[in-house]
């Protein structure tokens, strides 16, 4: 399993030339708002970069594929929440066969003093990730996205998969 992974965000030009020097597997991702800034996702967790933020992988199931869409989910919590935010993402990870269109899940967390995780999931279309949000199976994450943004914060940001000819669209 990947130890760590690397995200570094910036402009889409910028992005595109640094994926080129940067080990695979490796994304060049558009986000779905304008106001965002790309992201160059590092899967090795090995690329060179001045100031990355770097993740452990706690979980992993599946791959990332070009073309898919990715959601990230952010969530700063406390240390007492930590235990049961686990387990509540214990339960989504047994859950995931019955996600229509879910390619990869990751569930990484910084190694920070503030405590912050990833949920990073990549799917087929990016209406599927919606889909999932109103399954049953989401009720514990949902309790959790309300509870991380009023303790200390939560936010969550979509992408599409860049191809690589798509990289100086």
């Amino acid at each position: 399993m990947t130890e760590y992974i690397q995200t570094v965000f910036g402009s889409q030009p910028f992005m595109a030339s640094l994926i080129k020097k940067t080990p695979k597997p490796s994304f060049l991702l558009k986000p779905s708002s304008p106001l965002q800034a790309s992201m160059l996702l590092d899967l090795s967790g090995r690329g060179a970069f001045s100031s990355p933020i770097k993740f452990s992988v706690t979980r992993k199931q599946g791959d990332i594929t070009m073309g898919e869409y990715v959601q990230c989910m952010y969530f700063y919590i406390t240390k007492e929440e930590e235990p049961l935010f686990v387990h509540q993402m214990d339960k989504l990870f047994e859950t995931t066969d019955i996600y229509t269109g879910l390619g990869a899940m990751y569930l990484c967390r910084v190694k920070e003093d503030q405590i912050q995780y990833l949920l990073l999931s990549s799917w087929q279309e990016s209406t599927d990730f919606f889909a999932m949000k109103e399954t049953p199976a989401f009720t514990p994450l949902r309790q959790f996205t309300t509870r991380a943004a009023n303790s200390g914060g939560y936010h969550e940001v979509g992408y599409k998969v860049l191809s690589p000819h798509e990289y100086l669209d």
